[in-house]
């Protein structure tokens, strides 16, 4: 059912509709042999890496909150409201059993990117000794993607949630609120995607997505292989079936164990050396200020056109537009 929404979606955004601008360049041979030549290279690194014998064990992980085992409301995720320790308590209880099962399977090191709010949710005294934590949420480069490269063995995606618009999506959405999609290359994505083309492009796979069930079909149908564990089923925006926490944190640890072991199928997630990343935006001020940007290329009256020759450096590209629009919003 999902892959079949996103076809429908991707569809929409085929290349044809895109309006040529001074930074396009037409689709032609050359930019496919680019590509695959990209691709390639990737591939090699990755397996060189991790089917060599490699010794070290790291692992990243990228931690949200919306996708928690108890969370189903905005209101919890949302640092000074009276019930955010609450859902913090949950988000220490995941991040222990998750290192403590990758440190059982042999990883040496886990770093852990805190990736909710303002980056200030993660006690770092709290956290097992094997861990490391980036707090402060400092801002994806061209050069610099949260620390991912060739010798990160796999990505974790922890507490992570399906994209906008996905029907009974507990707390669904894409980064923001003022963002309604993302298109790489034509392809719908959400954070879950994003994070994964990033991790891709180092050479690092999505080797374990921790979140709601909605999140797990997404991971699977843009990662086959990838493993996946549910903590809750969404049955609305805001409400769903929460699992019991105990038995959570033990498929956790025992997911991450086997991860670290045995690895698994999936591989990293390429779209090649010619991105163009498409980001629709819902009416409001944001948009309404970022139309007075000159410099910025429009695809249609609500979707941002950026090209680049990579995920990583797109995505930073557009983080650096929208915290300049966030600023003059502010004035």
């Amino acid at each position: 059912m999902l892959r079949a929404r996103l076809e429908k979606q991707n569809a929409k955004f085929s290349g044809d509709s895109v309006k040529r601008g001074t930074l396009d360049t037409p689709d032609a041979a050359p930019s496919r042999e680019i590509d695959k030549l990209f691709v390639k290279t990737v591939c090699l690194i990755y397996q060189a890496n991790h089917n060599s014998g490699m010794t070290v064990k790291k692992f990243a992980v990228r931690s949200d909150m919306e996708g928690l085992y108890g969370v189903v409301n905005w209101s919890e995720v949302i640092p000074g409201t009276a019930t955010y320790e609450g859902a913090r308590r949950w988000l220490h209880e995941e991040l222990t059993a998750l290192v403590s099962g990758l440190a059982d399977g042999g990883a040496d090191g886990v770093e852990i990117y805190d990736e909710h709010y303002y980056g200030l949710n993660i006690d770092p005294a709290l956290l097992p000794r094997q861990a490391s934590v980036i707090r402060g949420k400092p801002p994806y480069r061209k050069d610099w993607p949260g620390g991912l490269d060739a010798t990160v063995s796999g990505l974790v995606l922890q507490g992570y949630h399906a994209m906008t618009g996905v029907r009974d999506g507990i707390l669904s959405h894409t980064y923001e609120p003022d963002i309604r999609a993302i298109h790489i290359n034509g392809t719908l994505v959400g954070e879950i995607g994003v994070e994964a083309a990033i991790a891709g492009e180092a050479g690092v796979p999505l080797t374990l997505y921790i979140g709601d069930r909605h999140g797990a079909e997404e991971a699977s149908a843009l990662i086959p292989g990838v493993a996946t564990v549910v903590v809750k089923d969404g049955m609305g925006l805001q409400c769903g079936r929460c699992r019991n926490g105990a038995a959570v944190r033990q498929e956790i640890h025992d997911a991450a164990c086997r991860v670290a072991q045995n690895g698994t199928a999936a591989r990293p997630l390429l779209f090649g050396a010619n991105i163009k990343l498409a980001v629709s935006l819902f009416a409001g001020p944001y948009r309404d200020c970022l139309r007075q940007n000159a410099t910025v290329y429009w695809q249609d009256d609500e979707t941002v056109l950026l090209r680049a020759d990579s995920v990583t450096a797109a995505w930073a590209d557009y983080w650096n537009i929208k915290d300049e629009t966030l600023a003059k919003l502010k004035k």
